[in-house]
């Protein structure tokens, strides 16, 4: 199998041959068909398998599909959430990667950040139809309603067995309960 067996858009077949990738490793295989179905997913796989291109094709692929829905809203459709700042600047690469020559924007929201730098990027940035966050940060940002995550229709939890190890699972429980179920 090939990344071009998979129902993706010619924009992202172009991005994945930029990034120098062909062909999906097992978890993406197994993952991205399940993910772009729009089917809840837990994946487990070795570091280093591509776990994030697993879910970052599908993300990417549901807001091309969507995209004209999205200038409706300032809420995101796609929140990916990483227990670490390094992660999420990792994921973000990657779906700015993905986003590449499309109109599709990527916004990263982590700690160690001023505050008031982000508020002007959310301020900056009306069409940001992906959010790559680190939950602490992400909750401060929604109660002070500086961001609205009620449109949020594809919802990654990352490295979710470190986010409970790390003990985010009461502001987890809080985000999830904001993000409309779709």
């Amino acid at each position: 199998m090939s990344f071009i067996d998979l129902p993706l858009d010619l924009e992202l077949i172009e991005s994945l041959a930029n990034m120098q990738l062909a062909t999906p490793t097992p978890i993406q295989t197994q993952a991205i068909p399940i993910a772009m179905e729009g089917q809840d997913l837990l994946a487990c796989a070795p570091t280093g398998t591509g776990k994030t291109l697993a879910f970052a094709l599908p993300c990417v692929q549901h807001l091309l599909d969507t995209e004209t829905q999205q200038q409706l809203s300032d809420s995101p459709q796609v929140l990916i959430l990483s227990p670490t700042r390094e992660l999420a600047q990792q994921t973000q690469k990657v779906m700015q990667d993905l986003m590449h020559g499309s109109s599709l924007s990527s916004l990263l929201i982590v700690g160690g950040i001023p505050l008031g730098q982000q508020h002007a990027a959310l301020t900056e940035l009306k069409q940001r139809n992906c959010v790559v966050a680190t939950p602490g940060r992400l909750l401060e940002l929604v109660e002070r309603n500086w961001l609205d995550i009620s449109q949020v229709q594809m919802l990654v939890i990352d490295e979710a067995d470190r986010m409970l190890d790390l003990g985010f699972i009461e502001v987890i429980n809080k985000i999830a309960r904001l993000v409309q179920r779709q």
